[in-house]
């Protein structure tokens, strides 16, 4: 295929425009080139560079990344920054400096721009730059209040999206290759936790703690460097200071009132195993977090608590911050193993660990339980019901996992994107969407003529379109259910997850996650696709609508069956 630069066009005639490149046509090479003003300045034969580094045209080492001028008046630039200011100015500039009338810009990929420029220009130039960049990345999402950050590294550019409400925006910025390639290895040691410093930044985890190198507003960035088959890519968790995320404790996170007094139970406990479940990106370290913030003030400040996140997540100082380096030889003791019991000996009354991954990692906590300490910890479950036999999954002894006397609360949460309240519309109206023909035919079953008041997302309007990724979303809501484990609902929960819910719905006041979404649901704060992908499907409702309309009456031995019961299954 022949170079990018010999198939564009000035006018309808073919030009060629390359470095070194001699012209076939011995008429074309005498041609002075149409840009040219001035002969003395204008290049005999093939068309020059003039923004090449030391080239007739000077200008500073991020402009040339994103356009180049040639001799003969063409002036490639590429196709997402024609409209920037500086780029208007080169052909004033030109003219001043040269007296070459620059033609219409043409617009062209980051690759072209590299084919044309070749190896004149390398990455080194842009590592001053880079931190700029991912300052600038940083302010620009923090201010948006994005919870991620999504960096794509590829050979033809460099593309940057964030996370808001729960899902990815457009592209917000794109970046020349080498400026990305620059902005890549920077992010890496800006990090001060994590993985070893020295080693490679493929497919490690870091996380940068400094607070003076971030927004006010962010506390911590945790970053995941992983390869992928045609570049690299980079993802950077941001965690907000406890006055962005909620200077009114775990009320302004929007946990119930019922909610917030187990949670004050639990912070009155001597020591206990507390576990917050939920997927990723739900908000249940910072649930986790706020808990913490709130005992010490309980207590004026006079508790010690201790905390082993991989990477460090430090929102509140005056917690103890143990740094938990994952990449240590696999056969050497675990390395949360390790941290914990380090920090058992500065006398904790409470520890924290930002996640159990390992079976090492549970058992530990579960034996610093047994030590009479208060233990937080998360876990990746879909629901409360569901944490002892993720931990007994874990390789932790039936009996342990099971064990009334270790557990002392369960959390389950999400936070799920919430409507526009002005574009919004009725499910019922919007059949002519497949996705909503068939939640609606799997929920009429279940919610009958309450249906008629679900909503689901409009097309966007003034009021949600620059505030979330979605059009016609604005923001996310907590929904949650807080669970406090009894020795009888263990028991049924040790025989059978379903059977074990089936008992908590029946006799408990507590309302489960999916019956608090419902009543968001039927007010119209949530949409019917939101229901469904972030708390549960019909089925799931409805067996825990079935269960909650038998409370108080005998448990019948027999099997639930119906419509929505007709088939074994697993909870989710």
């Amino acid at each position: 295929m022949p170079p990018f630069w010999t198939k564009m066009r000035r006018g309808t005639k073919e030009r060629k425009a390359v470095l070194q490149l001699a012209p076939d046509d011995e008429g074309l090479a005498a041609e002075t080139a149409p840009g040219m003003l001035d002969p003395d300045i204008a290049l005999q034969g093939p068309a020059t560079l003039l923004t090449d580094p030391g080239g007739k045209l000077a200008i500073d080492t991020e402009l040339r990344q994103v356009c180049a001028v040639m001799s003969d008046g063409s002036f490639y630039v590429h196709k997402d920054q024609v409209d920037r200011a500086d780029i208007s100015a080169l052909p004033h500039t030109a003219m001043t400096m040269l007296g070459l009338k620059l033609g219409q810009p043409i617009p062209c990929e980051f690759s072209e721009l590299q084919e044309i420029y070749g190896e004149s220009v390398s990455s080194g130039e842009y590592a001053s730059k880079a931190r700029a960049e991912i300052e600038r990345i940083l302010n620009d999402a923090a201010s948006r209040r994005a919870s991620d950050i999504q960096i794509t590294f590829l050979p033809t550019g460099t593309q940057v999206v964030y996370h808001l409400n729960g899902y990815r925006t457009d592209k917000v910025r794109e970046l020349p290759p080498l400026l990305g390639d620059a902005v890549y290895h920077a992010a890496y040691y800006l990090a001060d936790h994590g993985d070893t410093v020295n080693a490679s930044s493929e497919n490690v985890k870091v996380s940068i703690a400094d607070a003076s190198k971030l927004p006010p507003s962010v506390s911590g960035v945790r970053m995941q460097f992983a390869k992928l088959a045609n570049g690299r890519h980079l993802n950077l968790r941001l965690i907000y200071t406890e006055k962005e995320i909620a200077a009114g404790g775990l009320a302004a996170l929007g946990f119930s009132k019922p909610q917030l007094l187990r949670f004050r139970e639990a912070q009155k406990s001597a020591a206990g195993l507390i576990t917050n479940a939920a997927p990723t990106e739900s908000g249940k370290s910072t649930t986790l977090a706020i808990f913490c913030s709130e005992l010490m003030d309980m207590n004026d400040n006079r508790l010690t608590v201790v905390s082993a996140d991989d990477p460090p997540e430090g929102i509140d100082p005056r917690v103890l911050q143990f740094s938990v380096d994952s990449s240590v030889d696999p056969d050497a003791q675990d390395p949360f193993e390790k941290v914990l019991e380090a920090s058992l000996r500065v006398a904790p009354h409470v520890v924290k660990i930002g996640e159990c991954r390992t079976k090492n990692t549970a058992i530990a906590a579960m034996q610093a339980v047994y030590t009479g300490k208060l233990v937080l910890t998360t876990l990746h479950t879909l629901n409360a019901m569901q944490i002892p036999l993720r931990y007994k999954w874990l390789g932790v002894p039936a009996d342990t996992a099971f064990d009334p006397d270790l557990h002392r609360l369960w959390v389950a949460q999400r936070l799920v994107p919430t409507l526009c309240a002005t574009c919004k519309i009725k499910a019922s109206e919007n059949l002519n969407d497949a996705v909503t023909e068939a939640l609606v035919a799997s929920f009429e079953p279940v919610l009958k003529e309450q249906l008629k008041n679900v909503c689901v997302a409009g097309s966007g309007c003034s009021n949600c379109r620059d505030v979330g990724s979605m059009k016609g979303l604005v923001g996310r809501k907590l929904v949650a259910e807080v669970v406090r484990p009894t020795e009888l609902l263990l028991s049924h929960l040790k025989e059978d997850t379903r059977k074990g819910r089936d008992y908590w719905l029946r006799n408990t006041n507590e309302k489960s996650m999916r019956l608090l979404g419902l009543d968001h649901l039927l007010a119209g704060t949530i949409g019917l696709a939101e229901y469904a992908s972030f708390i549960g499907s019909a089925d799931d409702l409805s067996f825990d609508l079935t269960a909650t309309m038998q409370r108080g009456e005998p448990k019948r031995p027999h099997t639930l069956t119906g419509p929505s019961f007709s088939h074994k299954r697993v909870v989710h």
